[in-house]
């Protein structure tokens, strides 16, 4: 999965709902920078969960653990999702339902190349 670093609402991806009790439908997110070992934590509120996967968006602008994380800098990041009947609950490992794989990118992303079309035949031109 990859999100972008310092931009509100991203989406997120997972298959939570394989491991998930049929009660539960809210999640900890927990981010740990695999280079420093930093660990960031927010609420993950589903908009979309189904036994496909589960659509999360949370920013990573922001220091409220309600509705996202705080990155300035791109970095992997190992993310876990643990289910809990309720935010007012701490954050249970013994709850663990998916791990995944998180690359934060740059929230000024290297500049693509322009495609231009040549009048004159079917040429490609990089500007």
């Amino acid at each position: 999965m990859e999100i972008t670093a310092n931009t509100t609402n991203q989406a997120l991806y997972m298959t939570c709902a394989e491991q998930t009790p049929g009660t539960a439908s809210l999640y900890w997110l927990q981010f740990t920078n695999v280079a420093t070992g930093e660990q960031l934590v927010c609420r993950g509120t589903p908009v979309t969960h189904n036994e496909r996967y589960t659509k999360f968006v949370i920013a990573t602008n922001t220091i409220d653990p309600a509705f996202g994380i705080l990155v300035l800098d791109p970095g992997t990041f190992l993310c876990k999702a643990y289910w809990t009947a309720s935010f007012a609950t701490a954050l249970n490992t013994a709850n663990l339902v998916e791990t995944g794989i998180v690359k934060i990118v740059a929230s000024a992303p290297a500049t693509n190349p322009t495609y231009q079309s040549a009048t004159s035949s079917n040429v490609i031109v990089f500007a």
